[in-house]
């Protein structure tokens, strides 16, 4: 009995370290996002302890981007907080995805991983899941390095943020656009997955040519919503 409990302990320390190695490449491309992140806090005024709560508390690079855009323009309060709370409503749907994959498991554990889901963990989560079934253990050990690896990034553009530079300049901007770049590769293993991008590649860059930025990422949301729906996935 004592032989098999230590055999499971033994499993589930090495699918733990396994969702750790999977997710390491795609979060470590996001370390520079972490780190402009960052800069942009101390060049807008935020001190170096209030650029590090920010990110510790929210732990969402676009809403604590968003928030940052608020912030320079004046705007404090319950506008930053509502903008923050819709920007990452995105995670209901996540974990709407991800749900059924982790039935069974605690809640503790579940919860606990929940603080860190982001677009890089679920895109990591969703492929293997979708493979090998939900693991409460790979998870989490997506979610920690994740989370380990983003507040590194923060704290380290938080420590260089005091010095003026232009982070466009450097290429550090480029940084988001490579990161879901390796997520959608991730998942353009079947024709649905290819349909629905270039379907959302069309939808979004039309939108993006008549109406802005805004109505691309509205548009293009909700095409592949109903993509997704129509072919069952």
């Amino acid at each position: 009995m004592k032989m098999e409990a230590t055999t499971i302990i033994e499993k589930k320390e090495r699918t733990f370290w396994l969702g750790v190695r999977d997710t390491f490449p795609i979060v470590a491309s996001g370390f520079f996002d972490g780190i402009v992140y960052a800069v942009i806090a101390r060049q807008i005024g935020l001190s170096w302890g209030e650029t590090v709560a920010l990110s510790l508390l929210v732990n969402g690079a676009s809403s604590q981007f968003a928030a940052l855009g608020l912030m320079k323009l004046g705007i404090l309060g319950w506008p930053v907080i509502l903008s923050t709370l819709l920007i990452n409503a995105r995670h209901i749907i996540y974990g709407l995805s991800l749900g059924p994959y982790l039935k069974g498991e605690g809640k503790g554990k579940l919860l606990l991983g929940s603080v860190s889901l982001s677009d890089e963990t679920y895109g990591v989560n969703i492929h293997r899941f979708k493979r090998y079934g939900g693991d409460s253990s790979y998870f989490l050990g997506s979610a920690t390095i994740d989370y380990t690896l983003w507040q590194l990034s923060v704290m380290t553009g938080a420590t260089i943020g005091q010095f003026t530079f232009d982070t466009h300049a450097v290429g550090l901007d480029f940084a988001f656009l490579a990161t879901f770049i390796g997520l959608l590769m991730l998942q353009l293993g079947t024709r649905t997955a290819w349909g629905c991008m270039l379907l959302v590649g069309i939808v979004s860059t039309l939108a993006q040519i008549y109406g802005g930025p805004i109505l691309a990422a509205f548009l293009g949301s909700i095409t592949a919503m109903v993509w997704g729906g129509w072919k069952g996935e």
